[in-house]
C-alpha cells in the first residue's frame, strides 16, 4: 500500500514539517488524502493498516533527495489527482489553523515545479 502513496506522503510530510513540527491534526489531514488515493486503486485498508500508515507519516522526515524524487514521479499524475494532492497540501497547512510562510512557500514551489503555476 505504501508504494502507491510513497511520493505523495513525502510531499505532504514535507509541507507539515516545513514549519518545524508535525501536529496530529496535520497527520490526520495527510492520512485522509492517502487513504483516498489507496482506495482509488481498489484497496481498502483496515483500521490497523490505516494506523500503520499514520505511524509511518509520523516518522517520515523527507530530505531534499526524497522530495526531488517525489516531484519527478508525481509529474505523471493526472491533473485531477494532482489538484486533489495540492488540496491536501493546503488542508495540511490549514489543519493547525495557521498558514505559515514556510508552508505556503513550499506549496507554491511544488505547484510551480509540477504545474507551472503558483497557488498563492
Amino acid at each position: 500500500m505504501l508504494a502507491i502513496v510513497r511520493d505523495e506522503a513525502a510531499i505532504l510530510a514535507s509541507v507539515s514539517r516545513s514549519d518545524g513540527i508535525m501536529k496530529p491534526v496535520e497527520t490526520s489531514a495527510m492520512l485522509d488524502y492517502l487513504l483516498w488515493r489507496i482506495e482509488r486503486h481498489g484497496i481498502y485498508p483496515t483500521d490497523d493498516e490505516a494506523e500503520n500508515i499514520r505511524r509511518y507519516l509520523e516518522r517520515l522526515r523527507p530530505g531534499p533527495d526524497a522530495i526531488d524524487r517525489a516531484v519527478r514521479n508525481l509529474g505523471n499524475l493526472d491533473h485531477r489527482t494532482l489538484a486533489r494532492m495540492f488540496g491536501a497540501c493546503v488542508a495540511v497547512m490549514d489543519a493547525d489553523g495557521v498558514r505559515r510562510r514556510e508552508e505556503r512557500n513550499l506549496i507554491n514551489s511544488l505547484a510551480v515545479e509540477l504545474t507551472g503555476v503558483s497557488l498563492f
